[in-house]
């Protein structure tokens, strides 16, 4: 009996121990190397989960497109983290991870190369710390799935191609210490609504906007003299053609909904342009005619008149109503022809002439 109740004890902890939720394995090492500008300084990480981790102290080595040691395995990456002590990202160093969804980085990373982030086409945000005062061209070319990235506060020139093909990114803020926008550092970014200029912004480069066919406002914060001042290099289209505010303090939001943003209607008046007819009228249904604010993009409509409707076959078209009235039939029956005031003029002239030549004759 007392066997029995110990055995019992011990399948009832047995039980409750199975219960219990099994530890966390950690994660296992799949590939790892230097990678540092002096060797070993650096060290690369994959693991199975897909989590590629850079760690040690100092820079990175420099490579060319390929050469990376990790981007044989570029496939398996799907996350990225640079940890405190890596002072920078060399060119190339990311480029073609596409499959690679997000990347942490460490405040004490200073300097990011060329085409750093290249065609990193999974990629859904990144956050650039301040630290980094050096951001090179083509870093996040074609990175088509980010819909959120920053530009940190020390960068002053913004190189060529930095953000081109990034057609899921919405809003930029371009920070105060930029002076200078590469040639087409935000071409082809399909999805920009909203664009934030500084005062001191000096240059804007050819096609810097090309092709950002949603780009409804540009919020700047200098006055509309100050933008007279800039240079605007040309193909500037979509840019032009946003709706530009003046005197803005950056934090300005816009309606996506409907297409405006919270300074305009308490600061500008709307200029309307012509209109464009967005809705056919036919003879059941009124049109709709669309007039666009060429300020800030909003939009009003006004109805365009039913059409009229066409004579069915065989029937006789009806006169409009506002035709001019007939005349009076019995005056017009007593109208003289032109042509009998001739043939009178001609009989009183014949007759005046036979009346003189018979008073001649008579006195002789």
């Amino acid at each position: 009996m007392k066997n029995r109740w110990i055995f019992t004890a011990i399948l009832a902890i047995a039980i409750c121990f199975s219960l219990l939720p099994a530890p966390a394995q950690a994660a296992a090492v799949m590939k790892t190397g230097t990678c540092g500008d002096q060797g070993d300084n650096l060290t690369w990480t994959l693991d199975d989960t897909g989590l590629l981790t850079i760690s040690g102290t100092g820079e990175m080595a420099e490579y060319d497109r390929g050469d990376a040691r990790w981007f044989p395995y570029r496939e398996q990456i799907n996350a990225v983290v640079i940890e405190d002590g890596v002072t920078s990202i060399t060119e190339q160093a990311f480029s073609g991870c596409a499959n690679m969804k997000s990347v942490s980085i460490a405040d004490s990373v200073t300097a990011i190369g060329h085409y750093a982030f290249y065609n990193c086409s999974s990629l859904e945000s990144i956050a650039i710390p301040d630290s980094v005062t050096d951001l090179g061209s083509h870093v996040f070319y074609g990175c088509s799935s980010m819909t959120s990235a920053n530009i940190p506060n020390a960068i002053i020139n913004l190189w060529e191609f930095t953000f081109y093909g990034c057609s899921s990114l919405t809003t930029m803020i371009i920070p105060d210490s930029v002076l200078n926008i590469g040639e087409c550092a935000f071409a082809e970014c399909t999805s920009l609504e909203s664009v934030v200029v500084p005062k001191n912004m000096i240059r804007i480069g050819w096609q810097a906007f090309y092709n950002c066919s949603r780009l409804w406002h540009v919020f700047y914060k200098g006055t509309e003299e100050d933008w007279g001042k800039m240079q605007i290099k040309a193909e500037q289209n979509e840019f032009h053609w946003a709706g530009r505010h003046y005197n803005c303090n950056g934090t300005e939001t816009v309606d996506t909904e409907n297409n405006t943003c919270i300074i305009c209607t308490s600061r500008c008046e709307h200029n309307w342009n012509t209109g464009t007819v967005t809705k056919e009228p036919t003879v059941t249904e009124e049109g709709v005619l669309t007039y666009t604010c060429i300020e800030c993009n909003s939009t009003k409509t006004e109805p365009i008149a039913v059409l009229a409707e066409p004579p069915a076959d065989g029937e006789t078209p009806i006169e409009p109503t506002g035709a001019a009235p007939s005349q009076d039939c019995d005056t017009a029956d007593w109208l003289i022809p032109w042509w009998w005031l001739a043939v009178v003029a001609g009989i009183c002239l014949v007759s005046n002439v036979i009346f003189v030549v018979i008073i001649l004759k008579k006195k002789m």
